[in-house]
């Protein structure tokens, strides 16, 4: 629902799966792989109790050949503002 208008795909980190236990996967990326973050996201939800703001980074990789689009999700706020502590959760430290 909050990832309306984004990439179908949603990139994840592998913690040593076979297969993604979320979903489809669409994409190996060795690490070492360069993405292309293309633009941070956002999308507001008004709900019966608050106002939260979902935010991700929305990219794309090149990899077998083709490219492959994707997005991040950083995590929620009610501020308004990018979550304080996104830079712990990113995937390429």
């Amino acid at each position: 629902m909050f990832a309306k208008d984004l990439p179908v795909n949603e990139l994840y980190e592998n913690h040593g799966f076979k297969s993604c236990p979320r979903g489809t996967d669409v994409a190996f990326l060795p690490k070492g792989t360069e993405i292309k973050v293309s633009k941070a996201s956002h999308h507001s939800h008004f709900g019966l109790v608050s106002y939260t703001d979902h935010w991700y980074f929305v990219g794309s990789a090149y990899t077998g050949g083709e490219t492959v689009s994707f997005y991040y999700y950083l995590g929620l706020t009610t501020d308004g503002k990018p979550p304080a502590s996104y830079k712990d959760n990113l995937l390429w430290r």
